[in-house]
C-alpha cells in the first residue's frame, strides 16, 4: 500500500488522518467483513490507536463532518474559476451543479460555453457558484457551535488518556480547526440575505 503526503487540489493530507483508513483497509483485506459495522470498527480503532477507553474519539470527526458549511473542494472551485488572465475557465464552470438545465444534453452544454457570447463574467460564474452553495453557508448558528463541542470533546478525551494520543488528537482538533475557518471563508464570499445566519 502507498500513502503519499500529497492530495488532490493542492492540500496536503497529514499522514495522521489516513491512519483509521490504513486500519479499516487492513482489516478489510484481511478479514473482510468480519466488522459489518462501520460505528463498531471506528470504537475498536479508537481504542487500539489512539488508546480511547471510551471508543468515541473516532465518532467526533463524523459529527464535525455533518457542521461543513464550506469545503476545501468548494473554494479549489472558487478559485480555479479564473482561468488565470481573468476570464473563466468553462471546463471548472461547467462542474457547478444546478448550472444548466436537466434536459440539456452535455454536448449541447459544451457548444453554449464555447461560445463567447454565452459565457458569464468571473464575478457572475463565482456568484453562480454561491448562490448554488447558498444554503449550505448559511447553515444555522449550531453549526458553528458543534465545531467548538467536538474540539472540546477530543480535549476530555486525550486529557483522560495521556500522552499516547495527543500527537494524532492534535490532528483531528487542527482538521476541525480548519473546518471552522472554511465556514468563515465561505461566509465572507457568500452574498448574505440579511435574514439568514451565519455559521460561526
Amino acid at each position: 500500500m502507498l500513502v503519499t503526503d500529497w492530495g488532490d487540489l493542492d492540500h496536503v493530507n497529514d499522514l495522521h488522518m489516513a491512519i483509521p483508513g490504513i486500519i479499516i483497509g487492513t482489516q478489510e483485506t484481511w478479514n473482510p467483513e468480519h466488522i459489518p459495522d462501520e460505528t463498531e470498527m471506528l470504537h475498536r480503532i479508537s481504542r487500539l490507536e489512539y488508546h480511547d477507553a471510551s471508543g468515541e474519539l473516532l465518532d467526533i470527526p463524523t459529527h464535525a463532518s455533518h457542521s461543513a458549511c464550506f469545503q476545501w473542494n468548494q473554494l479549489i472551485t472558487w478559485l480555479e474559476l479564473d482561468d488565470g488572465q481573468g476570464g473563466v475557465s468553462t471546463e471548472i464552470l461547467q462542474t457547478i451543479p444546478g448550472l444548466l438545465p436537466e434536459n440539456e444534453r452535455p454536448d449541447d452544454a459544451i457548444r453554449t460555453l464555447q461560445d463567447e457570447s454565452q459565457i458569464p463574467s468571473l464575478a457572475e460564474s463565482r456568484l453562480m457558484l454561491l448562490r448554488y452553495l447558498k444554503h449550505h453557508i448559511t447553515l444555522d448558528e449550531t453549526s458553528g457551535h458543534l465545531l467548538r463541542v467536538c474540539a472540546r470533546q477530543i480535549a476530555t478525551i486525550v486529557a483522560a488518556t495521556g500522552l499516547q494520543a495527543t500527537a494524532n488528537a492534535a490532528v483531528l482538533r487542527i482538521a476541525i480547526e480548519g473546518q471552522r475557518l472554511l465556514n468563515q471563508v465561505g461566509l465572507r464570499l457568500a452574498p448574505m440575505p440579511e435574514s439568514s445566519t451565519p455559521c460561526s
